[in-house]
């Protein structure tokens, strides 16, 4: 009797099952220690921006620990697709993963510095917390959602189905920047040119180069 072909993903890899585990456990424990920072997350996904949430508090640990999984969900989720699209023909390695994380810990800090020369040049200095605080409600939101499409997508034989919901939920994260934004002040042309242009500058071209320079390390 023939064998049963197997399907493999890069999760076929024992360190990849021990990855999935250790990001199960970091956000179980995060909504067990602070439930608010996730469920906020989809609650407030396209609600205006206000003070209340500048003036949240978490703790360093719960934020540094929701930070890593933020991270490393995206991580996983841009490794799993780029090995789809580019590399399926290969064999999966560890380290591309590792290099990927390191890289959107990069584009981060980019983010992060680009968010704030912009609030100071437009003085929104007083609102800069607001903006962070709606950003990785964002990230915690679109993070979770990609957890769960990569490990449904690895079970199935052709996960074309969940690529195309990835690239619904990349297209989605700044349609919900650009809505919170238009949020702030009545909406005049000057609002809908400016909003696109940091939109673009802001999140777009960071997560793009993310993604062409991934495509590059994937295929080494």
């Amino acid at each position: 009797m023939p064998s049963l072909p197997i399907h493999q993903t890069p999760f076929s890899a024992p360190w990849m099952t021990w990855v999935l585990l250790a990001l199960f456990v970091i956000v179980t424990l995060a909504v067990l220690l602070n439930g608010s920072q996730v469920t906020m997350g989809f609650t407030t996904y396209f609600q205006r921006i206000e003070r209340r949430y500048a003036d949240g508090v978490v703790s360093p640990s719960i934020g540094l620990m929701m930070h890593l999984f933020r991270v490393a969900a995206v991580a996983l989720a841009l490794y799993w697709v780029l090995w789809n699209l580019y590399a399926s023909h290969t064999a999966y390695q560890p380290l591309p993963y590792a290099i990927l994380i390191l890289l959107l810990a990069v584009v981060w800090g980019v983010h992060r510095l680009l968010l704030w020369w912009i609030a100071v040049t437009f003085s929104l200095g007083s609102r800069l917390q607001a903006f962070i605080n709606h950003y990785l409600n964002l990230w915690t939101s679109l993070s979770v959602v990609l957890f769960v499409l990569v490990i449904i997508g690895s079970a199935l034989p052709n996960p074309t189905a969940v690529l195309y919901l990835m690239a619904a939920c990349a297209v989605t994260y700044p349609a919900a920047v650009m809505l919170k934004l238009l949020t702030l002040s009545p909406i005049t042309w000057r609002m809908l040119i400016y909003v696109p242009l940091y939109v673009l500058t802001v999140d777009v071209l960071p997560l793009a180069a993310m993604f062409y320079v991934g495509k590059i390390i994937v295929t080494l």
